[in-house]
This record gives C-alpha cells, sequence and structure tokens, in this order.
C-alpha cells in the first residue's frame, strides 16, 4: 500500500533483468479450464480433497469469506518474522479456521490472506523451500509468502498478465501491485470476488476480496488493528492507492494458474 503516493511514480517497473529461465512446468501440465471457466481440481493435484458434490472456487470462497472482519495488522521490519502463525501464514500445511486465528488474537496481511487460501488448496507457499529460482532464491527463502515473492514466482512461470482496465476478470483471479518498499508501498494482492456482471462492464464493475489497512503505517502504533479482511469494490481499492489516473493494480494470475497449480 503506498503511504507517499507524491513520491512515487513507480506504479509500472520493468521485469528484473535477471530472470530469464523457462519454466516448462506451465505448458506440461495438464489444466482443466481456461480463462472464464469454472474451477476444477486437476487430477493428483493435492488440494482436490475437498468436499464430494461441492465445486472447488465454492469450497475456496466458504474458507475466504469465513475470514471476513479478520484483523489486517502493518508488516513491521524487524518486529514481525515470515512465519506459519500469524500475519503471513506462509507455512505448507493445512490452514488454521478463522475462529483459531481471531481466538489467538492473530492477523492477516494482504499476502497472507493469499497464502491461506493457497494452504487451503493444499499448494506450497512462494519462497518456501526454494521454489523461486535465481539471484532473489535467498531473498525469498528469509522472506517468502509476501508480495514480491508472490509477483516473481507467478513471473518466473509465466502466469502473469497486464491488468487490462477493460476486462472483466473470473472469480478468484488474483490481482497484484508490485512491493516497494516497507515504510511507503508493500504493494498489494487482491482476489476477485465475483464475475456475475453483465459482459458490457469490466473490473471497474466488480468486487475484491482482500486483507488491507484503513490507516496509514504512520499511525499503526496508535491503534491494535489496522484494517480487516473485507470484500469491496475494485474501483475503491484502485482509486485509494493509484498514482497520477494510473492504475494501482498492475498485473493478474487467472484462478487455474495459482488456486489449481503450483
Amino acid at each position: 500500500m503506498n503511504q507517499s503516493i507524491d513520491r512515487y511514480n513507480l506504479i509500472y517497473q520493468h521485469y528484473p533483468s535477471g530472470i530469464q529461465e523457462d519454466d516448462n512446468s506451465f505448458s506440461s501440465r495438464n489444466l482443466i479450464i481456461g480463462k472464464g471457466k469454472e474451477l476444477e481440481f486437476p487430477e493428483g493435484w493435492g488440494g482436490g480433497k475437498g468436499e464430494p458434490g461441492v465445486p472447488p472456487i465454492i469450497y475456496i470462497f466458504e474458507y475466504a469469506t469465513s475470514l471476513i472482519g479478520t484483523p489486517y495488522r502493518w508488516y513491521v521490519e524487524g518486529s514481525d518474522v515470515f512465519n506459519g502463525t500469524d500475519k503471513f501464514w506462509c507455512e505448507n500445511s493445512s490452514p488454521p479456521s478463522a475462529s483459531e486465528i481471531n481466538n489467538n488474537d492473530k492477523s492477516i496481511v494482504c499476502s497472507g490472506f493469499i497464502n491461506l487460501l493457497r494452504r487451503k488448496c493444499g499448494l506450497s507457499i512462494p519462497g518456501l523451500h526454494g521454489n523461486i529460482r535465481g539471484k532473489y532464491k535467498e531473498l525469498f527463502t528469509t522472506y517468502p509468502g509476501g508480495t514480491g515473492a508472490w509477483f516473481y514466482y507467478l513471473h518466473q512461470r509465466k502466469r502473469l498478465e497486464k491488468l487490462n482496465m477493460k476486462m472483466k476478470y473470473p472469480k478468484g483471479t488474483l490481482l497484484l501491485a508490485r512491493f516497494k518498499d516497507n515504510e511507503t508501498d508493500q504493494g498489494h494482492v487482491a482476489v476477485v470476488y465475483n464475475d456475475d456482471v453483465d459482459d458490457a462492464k469490466n473490473i471497474n464493475d466488480q468486487l475484491i476480496i482482500h486483507s488491507s489497512p484503513d490507516i496509514l503505517y504512520a499511525d499503526r502504533e496508535k491503534y491494535r488493528n489496522h484494517g480487516c479482511v473485507k470484500v469491496e469494490p475494485f474501483y475503491v481499492s484502485n482509486n485509494k492507492w493509484r498514482y497520477k489516473q494510473q492504475s494501482y493494480y498492475t498485473h493478474v494470475c487467472y484462478p487455474e494458474n495459482w488456486l489449481a497449480l503450483d
């Protein structure tokens, strides 16, 4: 989230030059769905247990909506750690329930929300166990599951596309704004919540679900909680943080490429 918008014109950044390896796992996997089609679990997929007769996207979103109202608390460098028991929830295991998180006075940052959904699918967290290659491997092994780790993880696997503001996106599409730094813009991730809008509509007419702050990073010490998991119109979030009429969110990843593929 951008806290010094006037100082930063970094919305559209070039990809890092050091990442050029091809990842053949994407093209070689048998993806059951295409853009805009109903999400199905691939055969043998770890998250395919779900519930009999319940479409996977419904199964995933039942968990996502159960987290609504769970506190958001800003990440503070030096005092917070990247682990599987708070904020980032970066651990390759089954996720806790909403009641477990709230009863233990824990919180969820934006990428922590995405990591919990990923864990619900039985898939790995970006950065854990060296699943990001190249010169950033060590960095994201130390700081897994953050907005930067998610961006590089998906970029290396060629699963990112630039956001097209004229399109509407399928439910479950991941929206990304790149990490800049800890104090001015920690980046952001959100998920498209609905796709039942008219074909003439676009992303601005859709809802998103995400964990986001309601107070500035600079004011974090004045409050115990800084925001929460919520559902709101895309344009509210995008316009709140955008710079000089540019979209704050810059990239998307379709649901089959992060909820059904490791």
